[in-house]
């Protein structure tokens, strides 16, 4: 009869579709990989998220366009952003030379730090910096971002400048 044979493969598909697969052992949860973080001087440590195209590479001292927003790290916080912009500045700088930014804290008082993790990267890459307790906001980061916290900076090379 073909029914039994039919009857089987609808009971196999309702096994597949609730997480069974018939074997003793139940399949286990995929682990999150942990990002490989690069360390920079100063203390700072970033994660490549993604590489722009082949093409120069910002340096020290130059003239950049960046986009980025900055996220309260951990669990508890659920990495709320506190700021994102996109600016014109020149690495190593504290000076925002133009563009907008959202957001009460003050980008310039940490500009020249955190721009160092752009150094080397592609336009088009993207890298997350994570600052971590004294290393953010000393007076000028608000209440949502004081220098207790431990911070994300997320940044993107849009274009380098000069």
């Amino acid at each position: 009869s073909l029914a039994a044979p039919a009857a089987a493969a609808a009971a196999a598909a309702a096994a597949v579709a609730k997480g069974c697969t018939g074997t003793a052992a139940a399949a286990e949860p995929a682990k999150v990989k942990a990002p490989m973080l690069r360390k920079l001087p100063g203390g700072l440590q970033y994660e490549e998220r993604s590489e722009g195209p082949a093409g120069d590479i910002a340096r020290d001292g130059q003239k950049v366009e960046i986009k980025f927003s900055i996220r309260l790290a951990g669990k508890v916080h659920n990495e709320k952003v506190v700021e994102r912009g996109e600016i014109q500045c020149q690495l190593g700088k504290e000076e925002v030379l133009d563009g907008w930014v959202d957001g009460n804290c003050d980008i310039e008082e940490v500009l020249a730090t955190w721009g160092q993790a752009v150094v080397g990267m592609r336009s088009g890459g993207n890298r997350r910096v994570h600052i971590p307790v004294g290393k953010g906001f000393r007076t000028r980061g608000g209440e949502a971002a004081g220098s207790s916290t431990p911070l994300l900076f997320d940044v993107q090379l849009r274009k380098l400048l000069s």
